[in-house]
């Protein structure tokens, strides 16, 4: 084999090692760019509302599911904005945790994803109080997913029948231009972490499950609320 063709082959293995290692540095760099970018908090809440807002039209309003949508930041127990809720027309909601980036396309999760349990839109759920008389008592929604646990005295309307509602409990509340919150707590029902509803009134809060007002600070009082949500953030993306 003559000496020009061995460096010619040589010579065309070491551009295309050049190449490929540029290709990789490329990629590489492009994902760190756009990781740094594409980071929750980069994004005000009036940005993060006006993402979800186009989120939210492209999948209930130009489908045709829904006649309308508002969307909301929803607060955590140290101020911090950490979910959000969009209220749909003319009934319905969902809540959306807002992660910190967004790496779909290797295998990661999407900066926004709607909850397992209440992420059907059409859900049902009840409001109730916490009565430690009652041994067991539980709510299987019309997707399989038990919403009641523990000690829960439901909501019941004149006759002694459970209420069933589809709109949030923000909306149900009457709830207009107040802070919303999620809340965490431990609930002791279930040995297990969960979230609630809540607006504030003076320095404590009022549960939007059971209607009652309680003292976040109070770990007593504040692991025996009611809840709606166990942390089921996940389910799938906005």
């Amino acid at each position: 084999m003559a000496k020009t063709e061995i460096k010619g082959r040589k010579k065309k293995r070491i551009i295309i090692f050049v190449s490929m290692a540029l290709v990789i540095v490329t990629l590489i760099t492009t994902i760190g760019v756009y990781g740094y970018v594409n980071t929750a908090s980069n994004y005000t809440v009036e940005e993060h509302t006006e993402r979800i807002s186009k989120l939210a039209k492209k999948r209930y309003i130009d489908s045709g599911k829904f006649t309308g949508y508002k969307v909301y930041p929803l607060y955590n127990e140290k101020e911090e904005q950490e979910f959000f809720m969009v209220e749909l027309e003319p009934h319905g909601f969902v809540y959306i945790k807002v992660y910190d980036s967004h790496y779909s396309c290797w295998g990661g999760v999407n900066m926004y994803m709607i909850d397992r349990r209440y992420g059907y839109e059409d859900d049902l759920w009840r409001r109730y109080t916490i009565d430690e008389s009652i041994k067991e008592a539980e709510f299987i929604n019309k997707y399989g997913f038990k919403i009641g646990f523990g000690h829960a005295k439901w909501e019941t309307d004149e006759n002694g029948n459970t209420i069933d509602y589809t709109d949030s409990p923000f909306k149900i509340a009457n709830i207009q231009n107040e802070k919303r919150y999620l809340l965490y707590t431990y609930y002791s029902g279930t040995g297990t972490g969960g979230y609630i509803p809540a607006v504030k009134r003076g320095d404590k809060y009022l549960n939007l499950m059971s209607m009652e007002e309680f003292d976040y600070n109070d770990e007593t009082q504040r692991n025996k609320q009611a809840i709606m949500l166990h942390g089921d953030f996940g389910h799938y993306e906005l």
